[in-house]
């Protein structure tokens, strides 16, 4: 008796023990992604397109070069609308805005009407002071300060519009990877100072790291509504294949399984999905569908020439065993043959790696 031979009767005599292996595992990895106490995703996704270069491309190594020389070029700017932003109250709303996003961790400095420099000549002699310096002393300061604003021209028609109606905000930030900037939420706690201070005015962001946690959450929903969809488009499929219950659970489960098994697995060695690596549960679920159909249909052939369940299993697990094992053999092959052509981030590689040579065993073994 073969090697699989051997293999195929002791799962088919061991399919209790079987399904709670899988099942301990499947609840690990559920675990491992996702925080019970809290309930929230421990898996993360970075869409930093830096992970798509490898960290040996000379492009790379000058621009992070340039980072750690010239700081990051990390920029977020914070437009307030108005009828007119010269008022008391908006001016003294941008002074409090400026101040508390510029004690956020991470922000290197952020440059508004508050502390922008008006440099003038006075009585002789080089005035530097922020433009809002007087401001309590009165409506006439006020339209003084107006004034200067907008008959300077380097802050006329850039940190102020030329009617008097916008201004901008720009936040500068330390060098900061983009996980740690997501991970430590300093976007939404800059939108959650501005939306407390905005008073009635109007707000947009806009900036790269504004694109990148917007792509975020897109990312994040495609993530949870995908797997659902393809879901029950494969239990369609499977339903007017074999209308039966079996026909239909064991192939969702098992593909399942090996999604979960796979981002678990991922999560657990710290690394996280990228633009492109958030397309892997999806794609898994397709592609592993054929081998739980493989198998599922092997059986359901032979079901009713064989009623002793034990026996069909084994005899079931032999005739498939090895196509489906050589399947997931060129599946997890022509992974590593992606080690061939120019890499990706090698810590990006490694997560597809892991995530296919997982899911294929998943499904494979279940």
């Amino acid at each position: 008796m073969g090697i699989l031979e051997k293999f195929s009767d002791l799962v088919s005599r061991s399919t209790g023990i079987v399904l709670l292996l899988s099942a301990a595992l499947t609840v690990l990895a559920v675990t491992r992604m996702v925080d019970l106490h809290t309930g929230h995703f421990r898996l993360e996704i970075d869409p930093s397109a830096n992970r798509l270069l490898s960290e040996h491309n000379a492009a790379k190594q000058f621009y992070d070069q340039a980072r750690r020389t010239f700081g990051s070029d990390e920029i977020l700017v914070i437009t307030l609308t108005s009828p007119d932003v010269f008022t008391r109250d908006t001016l003294e709303r941008i002074d409090r805005m400026t101040a508390r996003i510029s004690a956020v961790e991470a922000v290197d400095h952020v440059v508004s009407l508050a502390n922008a420099m008006d440099i003038r000549n006075v009585d002789g002699g080089l005035d530097i002071a922020p433009f809002i310096d007087n401001l309590r002393e009165g409506p006439e300061a006020i339209k003084a300060i107006r004034q200067r604003v907008l008959d300077n021209p380097i802050y006329s028609g850039s940190l102020v519009s030329k009617a008097g109606d916008a201004t901008a905000l720009i936040v500068y930030f330390q060098d900061i990877d983009d996980r740690e900037f997501i991970r430590r939420g300093i976007h939404d706690r800059i939108v959650a100072i501005v939306n407390e201070e905005k008073g009635a005015n109007e707000v947009w962001f806009t900036g790269t790291p504004h694109f990148k946690v917007s792509v975020i959450k897109i990312l994040i929903h495609d993530l949870l509504w995908m797997p659902p969809l393809i879901t029950l488009v494969l239990a369609l499929v499977l339903i007017a294949c074999y209308r039966s219950v079996l026909g239909v659970v064991v192939p969702l489960l098992t593909v399942g399984v090996g999604v979960v098994l796979s981002l678990g697995i991922i999560t657990a060695l710290g690394y996280s999905l990228s633009m492109i690596s958030v397309l892997v549960p999806p794609l898994l679920m397709i592609l592993g569908l054929s081998y739980s159909v493989y198998v599922v249909s092997d059986y359901q052939q032979h079901r009713l020439e064989t009623p002793d369940k034990t026996v069909l299993v084994r005899d079931t697990l032999k005739r498939s065993l090895l196509p489906v094992l050589l399947a997931g053999l060129t599946t997890i092959c022509s992974n590593f043959w992606t080690g061939a052509t120019p890499p990706p981030h090698e810590q990006e590689k490694r997560g597809h790696r892991y995530s296919i040579v997982s899911s294929t065993a998943s499904r494979t073994s279940t």
